[in-house]
């Protein structure tokens, strides 16, 4: 069987294209699939992910995708791409192709590719789009072969209007679960990871942190990434005056070092698709503190556990649950100790054989 997974850029830097960069070769490895890789657009010279050499890769374009969320510029990027798009695949030998996010997906749509021969992945959570985008994703989605969810809540929200068979819940993958080595949770360290965007409500983390720090002068918040909002959120940082304890870290290709120096993994997001970074995080044994947005915490913190889920958007119990493990060394160990065998279902190998099933069932 002949698969491609087709994404808007695989030289960007973010969770769809880690998640391709993972899946792809495992699931190569098996005998009956034969996976290659399309992006849309080339930004970079390369991958930033590690890709293997038998793994081919195909670039319709060498334009760079707009990286600003919502932007007109990313929006008619893709649109005018249509064209290129279909006389690509109009001689598709592929028996399937995973399209990596709804975008995309109505761009191989509208570009005529046979619609039972699509599986649309939804990587951002099912409320994500407004009115108009949603009528338009139920109708393109009745007609695929496949949609996969990452959670049971957008399972439960799909099924709304789409038949319960079409509808898979599939987990993003995370690598060497096993072979991580746990932070000792002893540094005065709490670290966050992800674009500096509205999505991971930074500002309101910085602000919750004010109160943190004046109980706490010697804890220190390190965030890692980047995004739109560095300035914004660094000149609340400094007005504030917590430019010695919080610091905006931009982006890094080790983030298993950084968090095997952390004590503590904080989510502030507003919505998630998944959460992949909670997980990676409970592998090094670092417990986490995450809002219940929706809809990838639930599906990964056991309140109480293996970390703390709080009540979404609520600032204080956000920071009351950083405070009990900030104060309270032996809950942060018992938490941490728990997590990495709480997450061994998230692993890769585990995925890619949901994923082998999945694509066989066809």
């Amino acid at each position: 069987m002949k698969i491609c997974f087709f994404l808007s850029d695989i030289t960007k830097i973010g969770g769809i294209e880690r998640v391709t960069a993972t899946l792809a070769p495992l699931l190569n490895g098996f005998n009956d699939l034969d996976v290659s890789i399309v992006s849309m657009f080339k930004g970079r010279s390369s991958p930033n992910y590690k890709m293997p050499s038998n793994i081919p890769i195909k670039f319709l374009t060498n334009e760079q995708h707009g990286l600003r969320p919502h932007s007109f510029k990313r929006a008619m990027g893709m649109l005018l791409n249509i064209s290129v798009v279909r006389n690509y695949f109009k001689n598709s030998i592929y028996d399937y192709i995973i399209a990596q996010s709804f975008p995309i997906a109505l761009i191989l749509f509208l570009s005529g590719y046979p619609a039972h021969k699509i599986i649309a992945v939804e990587h951002v959570y099912a409320g994500y789009y407004g009115t108009i985008l949603q009528y338009i994703r139920k109708y393109i989605y009745s007609k695929f072969s496949k949609i996969i969810v990452l959670t049971n809540a957008d399972k439960l929200f799909f099924e709304k209007y789409l038949p319960s068979n079409l509808i898979c819940v599939i987990p993003n993958p995370v690598r060497k679960i096993n072979s991580m080595i746990n932070s000792t949770l002893e540094k005065k360290e709490i670290i966050s990871v992800g674009r500096l965007e509205y999505q991971k409500g930074y500002d309101n983390l910085i602000l919750g942190f004010k109160d943190i720090n004046k109980k706490y002068p010697d804890w220190k918040l390190n965030i890692y990434g980047d995004g739109s909002l560095r300035y914004q959120l660094q000149t609340k940082i400094n007005n504030l005056g917590l430019n010695k304890v919080i610091t905006l870290c931009g982006h890094t290709n080790d983030i298993d070092s950084k968090l095997n120096k952390a004590s503590i993994y904080v989510m502030s997001s507003i919505f998630e698709g998944f959460g992949m970074v909670l997980v990676e995080a409970m592998s090094h044994g670092v417990p986490c503190v995450a809002y219940d947005c929706p809809n990838g915490p639930a599906d990964i913190i056991a309140n109480g556990i293996n970390g703390y889920l709080v009540e979404d958007q609520n600032i204080q119990a956000l920071n009351q649950a950083l405070e009990e493990l900030i104060k309270n060394p032996a809950e942060r160990k018992r938490l941490g100790s728990n997590a990495p065998k709480s997450i061994l279902k998230f692993s890769a190998e585990i995925v890619a054989h949901k994923w082998h099933d999945m694509l066989k069932s066809l």
